[in-house]
């Protein structure tokens, strides 16, 4: 299970978090090679207009 351990708002709908992260959601996003233990730090984005997509901002 993953667990966030702290969360920080950016503001304009972005947030970074700390976490650990489950076995078989590092694989998902093939980040298998950073390992499967540890604490991960990375940026989630939930504006409308861009969530979803791939293209780079």
């Amino acid at each position: 299970m993953d667990e966030i351990l702290a969360t920080a708002n950016l503001g304009s709908g972005r947030s970074i978090h700390v976490a650990t992260l489950a076995r078989q959601t590092i694989v998902q996003a093939g980040a298998d090679h950073l390992g499967f233990d540890g604490y991960f730090v990375f940026e989630e984005d939930n504006n409308p207009e861009i969530k979803g997509s791939l293209g780079a901002r």
